[in-house]
């Protein structure tokens, strides 16, 4: 009789929701998520672009072009790096803040290092109100409770809110499942998380007014969030994290849309929703796609590109979404640029400091490697190039030999470098900055290899920035007509742009993708997600996950020597998968 209670009441929250106002705009929703920790890219090839400057920088663009009121930003949790970085944390906060999301799911990376640590960061970036004991950065958090909390003070952050956009009445709903903490360490002790179905239960309970749009911000992975959307009512959408998929086009699983915007932060999601113009019509709800097409198993073979935008379709709503690569075509944001650049300016200048300096623990009759980097930045223009000197110096008793000079950035060149340095005495490696398929805050980073045995390997780092214009940064105004466009009822009313140019400035080479001809797609799992899940035997093997990129040098070294042993080790323990980054999931 409860169960049949439960069900009455959600079929009614589910009426109540869809049967709300019709919106008069469209909403434009910007989501993001796994960041973990990076603030910009090593442009190298597992993390060949991204960049927390230039996702701010796109987001302030769009929020310009839809108008603010029109637009919603959400994040699915792991800013934090995984490992301990002093201040990074803290920074982080303050530059999502700077970006002004409206929630941000908490994720495990989040609270990986404990409760303590958490409350540290929050306190460290100004966000931490001290008579009310909680954060004001607009967390969400509908998994966690604190068992041994003060009565009031259990739950970690708000599972919920809700906001007016576009006309709107939209909630927002957390959820963390237990698939997010498989590979993490055990969770804070007193911790416990609710059930994802549960939590969103009371929250369509909770309700006194009926809903427009009801998004579920999920910090569980793609596999958790298909099963989900397969049991729930009520919910239009699901803005996934943890599993750090690129899922494109969207995923239809039970007339919920599943999105989810990858790895490292390296895109930024754009969903762009508008009613069907036959919703409330007697046959709404069985409404069939214009057309429908298959994901390839390998979109790389296949020439599919998960960056074209793609529409699907619901009973109730048209969604255009456009994954945006933060590439050299993004600008940065001069605010959130110098923020980063501060940070990486201070952990330079240490780092530069010691390099300068003999090790203490050196021997007289070894030889001993000093670098001298330049205090200030490198400042030129787009185009133009120019010659850094690093200074290499021998403190030690005895010849040191160089025996490799490497840059680690794109833009960074070796022209030469000393094969041998005398004792007491100082040489040049001479590099080059191009300033070409560069970031307008740039990072140029080397390594000196040398027969030091103290300091085997020294790494080294200067900064640099580019004044005056910057030659191909997309062309926002182009891709948010194109995205307009799209959201009409007919992919048709697209005809009138111009199909040749693509805004998006692709960093590889593909066919741009006609709008009027963007298929519609329905790819609903449900029939295969029906019923309870299977009930999995514990224990069970660990699940190891290894992204590589073929071609890397880092990567070979690593599949060389490490992996071998690793699998040697832990046989019959572990259930290992290689993952190809470069190819998104489905």
């Amino acid at each position: 009789m409860q169960h049949q209670t439960r069900t009455l009441l959600l079929c009614t929250v589910f009426m109540l929701s869809v049967g709300a106002t019709e919106a008069s705009e469209a909403l434009t929703v910007l989501f993001s998520g796994s960041a973990n920790g990076v603030l910009r890219s090593c442009h190298c090839p597992s993390a060949p672009w991204g960049g927390l400057a230039k996702r701010a920088w796109l987001m302030d663009q769009f929020r310009q072009t839809a108008e603010t009121d029109t637009v919603l930003a959400l994040d699915a949790g792991d800013l934090f790096p995984v490992y301990k970085t002093p201040g990074r944390p803290a920074l982080l906060l303050r530059l999502f803040d700077r970006m002004q999301y409206d929630a941000v799911a908490i994720g495990d990376q989040e609270l990986v290092h404990g409760l303590d640590a958490w409350t540290a960061a929050n306190r460290a970036a100004g966000m931490w109100d001290e008579t009310a004991g909680h954060s004001n950065f607009p967390w969400l958090s509908g998994g966690y409770r604190m068992t041994d909390a003060p009565a009031g003070q259990q739950i970690l952050a708000p599972p919920w809110k809700i906001v007016e956009r576009a006309g709107m009445r939209i909630g927002i709903v957390s959820i963390v499942g237990e698939d997010a903490w498989r590979f993490a360490r055990s969770r804070p002790e007193g911790m416990v998380l609710m059930d994802p179905e549960r939590m969103i239960a009371i929250f369509q309970e909770s309700l006194a007014q009926p809903l427009d749009l009801t998004i579920v911000l999920s910090h569980q992975g793609l596999d958790a969030d298909r099963k989900l959307a397969a049991r729930v009512h009520g919910v239009d959408l699901i803005i996934g994290g943890h599993s750090q998929s690129l899922i494109s086009p969207p995923e239809i699983v039970n007339n919920v849309v599943i999105c989810q915007a990858g790895k490292n932060g390296e895109n930024l999601g754009i969903l762009r929703l508008t009613l069907r113009s036959d919703y409330g019509d007697a046959d709404a709800m069985d409404a069939t796609p214009v057309s429908s097409i298959e994901s390839p198993t390998h979109p790389e073979e296949t020439g599919d590109d998960p960056f074209r935008p793609t529409v699907v379709e619901t009973a109730r709503w048209r969604i255009v979404q456009q994954i945006v690569p933060l590439t050299n075509a993004i600008e940065d944001d001069e605010t959130v640029a110098q923020m980063i650049d501060a940070y990486y300016a201070e952990r330079d200048t240490h780092i530069s400091e010691r390099l300068a300096q003999p090790d203490p623990g050196a021997e007289a009759d070894r030889p001993q490697l000093v670098v001298g980097i330049p205090d200030e930045p490198v400042v030129m223009t787009a185009g133009e190039r120019q010659t850094v000197r690093i200074r290499l110096g021998n403190r030690g008793g005895v010849p040191l030999t160089i025996e490799r000079v490497r840059s680690r950035s794109p833009w960074l060149e070796l022209m030469e470098a000393p094969a041998m340095i005398e004792p007491g005495t100082d040489a040049e490696a001479l590099f080059e900055v191009i300033g070409e398929n560069i970031d307008r805050w740039f990072r140029c980073e080397f390594s000196v290899l040398s027969d030091d045995p103290l300091r085997r390997v020294a790494q080294g780092a200067f900064s640099g920035r580019i004044e005056g214009p910057m030659p191909g940064i997309i062309d926002i105004d182009a891709l948010w007509t194109n995205l307009v466009a799209l959201s009409g009822d007919h992919p048709a009313q697209a005809d009138a742009i111009d199909s040749d140019h693509d805004p998006l400035l692709q960093p590889k080479t593909t066919d741009s993708v006609e709008p009027g001809s963007v298929p519609v797609i329905d790819r609903n799992h449900s029939d295969d997600l029906d019923g309870e899940p299977a009930v999995k035997p514990e224990p069970r093997r660990v699940k190891v996950e290894y992204f590589h990129v073929p071609g890397c040098p880092d990567c070979r070294e690593v599949e060389r020597y490490v992996l071998p042993d690793f699998t040697n080790r832990f046989a019959g323990v572990i259930e290992f998968r290689t993952y190809d980054v470069r190819v998104p999931a489905h």
